[in-house]
């Protein structure tokens, strides 16, 4: 019998193991035969949906920066999407109103003030 060997292939990358969260359960009764019963709720991932973005080549050279720091600081590969998507979620997370905002500019400066008061 081989002996098993612990290096990795040419590629791949080691995993993490995070800590398992314990599973969340609920109970149902079912009315039919009166016996309550404790069932798995697994969470519901949310549903990706595509987009493309045109970006201005001075935005564009922003994020590759960006990621090639990430990956000079951590040893680890930082897709532009990620970088695009948790600046996306930090802004939606800030409560910020955008209703009044017409374009680009508004937007940017409404992003700014709300940047510059958290300093």
């Amino acid at each position: 019998m081989a002996a098993k060997t612990t290096q990795k292939r040419a590629g791949q990358r080691a995993r993490r193991r995070t800590p398992k969260e314990p599973p969340v359960t609920e109970v149902l009764y079912n009315r039919v035969t009166g016996q309550s019963q404790e069932v798995l709720v697994l969470p519901a991932a949310p549903t990706p949906s595509r987009l493309t973005l045109t970006l201005r080549a001075d935005q564009r050279s922003r994020l590759d920066r960006a990621a090639r720091k990430i990956a000079r600081t951590t040893g680890r590969k930082v897709s532009l999407a990620a970088i695009i998507r948790g600046a996306l979620d930090a802004i939606m997370g800030a409560d910020l109103d955008l209703s009044g905002c017409r374009n680009e500019a508004d937007v940017k400066a409404a992003v700014s003030a709300r940047l510059a008061r958290r300093r």
